[in-house]
């Protein structure tokens, strides 16, 4: 499946401040995959809830195997926030 091109213009709510960017889903799974690390890095809560494991001996580390299996039932939304 081809990622789609553009976006929707979307305004979030972060620390009480209304900002505006553009919002724009990642379907492919190894761009989801790619992306998955980062997403844990601010949220490690949801590391079981996606069924991803740490790497052993590694701080920060996912398990490769996880994030692939994750990645390919899984949609992240990515949003870039325009310059204030």
């Amino acid at each position: 499946m081809a990622q789609p091109a553009g976006g929707a213009s979307v305004t979030v709510r972060v620390r009480g401040r209304d900002l505006r960017g553009m919002a724009e889903a990642l379907l492919e799974p190894e761009v989801v995959a790619a992306h998955l690390p980062t997403y844990l890095r601010g949220m490690p809560m949801a590391a079981r809830v996606v069924g991803v494991r740490p790497a052993p001996g590694q701080a920060g580390a996912w398990q490769p195997e996880d994030l692939a299996r994750a990645a390919a039932t899984r949609v992240l939304i990515e949003i870039r926030l325009e310059s204030a």
